[in-house]
């Protein structure tokens, strides 16, 4: 699974997303729900950094404009939660990637043996998440 994605600012997201997928069925001659090598993906960071029961309507808009799949924010190491994301994206038939970052105090290349234990454990986390989620690829400033 390959995705490509950018950030933009809209007023109408309803609008904003119905012509994207417009142009990008357009462009492909993808359908949505057709099957070519190129898949669509939206980052969930442009609604939120905690995933809860409120992103359900838009996890059920995204599939209905014809995304294939998703970037899950992994900010919360949550692994019994992250599963329960991946049976509601598993329900929707959305693929799904990752994202996290560190930061100061977990950064695995910290010189503070603390902070690098820390970072280790959370990645480590991150994993657990995304083997729960179902997710298959993890971008992200996770190194430091």
């Amino acid at each position: 699974m390959k995705f490509c994605w950018t950030t933009v600012t809209v007023a109408d997201m309803e609008r904003s997303l119905a012509f994207y997928c417009f142009i990008a069925c357009s462009l492909t001659d993808k359908t949505p729900g057709g099957d070519l090598s190129m898949r669509y993906g939206m980052n969930l960071l442009l609604w939120t950094g905690e995933l809860s029961d409120e992103m359900l309507p838009v996890l059920h808009m995204l599939k209905n404009q014809g995304y294939d799949g998703v970037e899950l924010p992994i900010f919360e190491l949550d692994p019994k939660h992250m599963a329960k994301v991946g049976k509601w994206l598993d329900d929707l038939g959305l693929e799904r990637t990752a994202v996290t970052c560190r930061g100061v105090d977990d950064n695995p290349a910290s010189p503070d043996a603390k902070n690098r234990a820390a970072g280790v454990a959370n990645n480590q986390l991150v994993l657990d998440c995304c083997q729960a989620a179902g997710a298959t690829i993890i971008p992200g400033a996770y190194h430091s």
